[in-house]
């Protein structure tokens, strides 16, 4: 999907690439998650933890990034906030 993307549009590449930094740190979490329930070591939940306080940084980047595409497509500021207090 990515190469999809015009060179013209980076909010777009910039929202593609923070929406998967978002769903690779949420895989990463699940699998040291599983693996500390599977095992029982400390040292998975450690590290899960780690990438769970990471995350906030990356919904944020996601969000900055949605904001600036749908500027980028012309929505006000209304539309914007009306379309993501829907979703």
């Amino acid at each position: 999907m990515h190469s999809e993307l015009s060179d013209d549009n980076y909010y777009a590449k910039d929202y593609f690439e923070a929406v998967k930094s978002y769903i690779i740190a949420s895989q990463i979490i699940a699998e040291f998650i599983k693996k500390y329930i599977d095992k029982n070591e400390m040292q998975f939940l450690s590290e899960s933890k780690e990438y769970i306080a990471s995350i906030k940084t990356c919904v944020m980047q996601a969000v900055i990034a949605r904001v600036q595409v749908l500027g980028f497509i012309g929505l006000i500021d209304d539309e914007m906030f009306s379309i993501m207090d829907t979703e």
